[in-house]
């Protein structure tokens, strides 16, 4: 198996958000936001909860390559809980990845044979033992067994996705193998108590605690104390550039469970970062 974590020569580097994971969590939209449209074009990479339509459709969502992916939640359309995307978003949360990020680090990971892939978690660990630090990552995988799942209704009338799992998970978690993503996600440990700082802005992609139903956020094993989130394009067919990643090529837009999720091969930029920017007031907000 090749198996390669090289530095580039480029530091930790300041990243972005909009909103925050817990009004996602609690079921709200933060009236700043509503009503509010940003441009995909104007980040290098973003994830979490957003729509290229409106906000009865936000769902999980992927940015890459000047569109936003989501899996659409408005159970009137009908192209419910299919793929839908556009140049523009709205969005009660979303981690950023702005224009001008360098990676810390470049990870290839070869499996030459199917006894040889990864589980997720172990990968992740791998990173984590080597960088040290928060960190965001994204690229392409090639996956050999997938555990995901989209949420299916809007988190914006008050009700916590947690306490009303059957409401907003009303399809069922999709178990896949050897399939082709993109994936973009954040990790750290929040053990490590001389990232504090960061950690605690990193609340606003990352929930501390975990949730049986292992809904935006890992269930942490008993061998790492890492954290983490990711969501994932699935492709219809393999690509080996993220340039190639265009409408007609993406099939869907998942949440990534850490348990079940083996990896066979990954090309992956990382991130270390130093810090996370509002970008509220950035441009591309109308």
């Amino acid at each position: 198996m090749d198996n390669s974590l090289s530095p580039t020569g480029f530091g930790a580097t300041r990243l972005g958000y909009i909103g925050s994971v817990m009004d996602v969590i609690a079921g709200k939209m933060s009236p700043e936001l509503d009503g509010k449209v940003f441009n995909a074009r104007d980040y290098l990479c973003g994830f979490l909860l957003a729509s290229p339509r409106d906000k009865f459709s936000l769902g999980e969502a992927v940015i890459v390559n000047g569109n936003c992916y989501t899996t659409a939640t408005d159970k009137t359309a009908p192209d419910y809980n299919k793929t839908i995307h556009g140049s523009k978003f709205v969005t009660s949360s979303v981690f950023l990845i702005p224009p001008d990020a360098q990676p810390s680090y470049k990870l290839k990971l070869n499996s030459d044979s199917p006894a040889l892939a990864v589980p997720i978690m172990d990968l992740y660990q791998k990173i984590y033992n080597v960088v040290k630090q928060p960190l965001a990552f994204f690229g392409m995988m090639e996956i050999a067994n997938l555990s995901a799942i989209a949420i299916g209704k809007t988190p914006i009338d008050g009700l916590n996705i947690f306490e009303h799992q059957k409401e907003y998970y009303p399809n069922p978690a999709i178990t896949t193998k050897n399939v082709s993503v993109f994936t973009i996600g954040v990790l750290t440990d929040y053990t490590q108590n001389e990232f504090a700082d960061i950690n605690r802005q990193l609340e606003v992609v990352l929930y501390r605690t975990t949730h049986p139903g292992n809904t935006y956020t890992a269930a942490n094993n008993a061998n790492t104390t890492i954290t983490n989130h990711a969501h994932l394009l699935t492709l219809k067919h393999s690509l080996t550039n993220i340039s190639a990643i265009v409408p007609e090529a993406v099939e869907q837009v998942l949440h990534l469970f850490p348990d079940g999720t083996i990896i066979a091969n990954a090309s992956l930029d990382i991130f270390t970062i130093d810090g996370l920017d509002n970008y509220l007031d950035r441009k591309g907000l109308k």
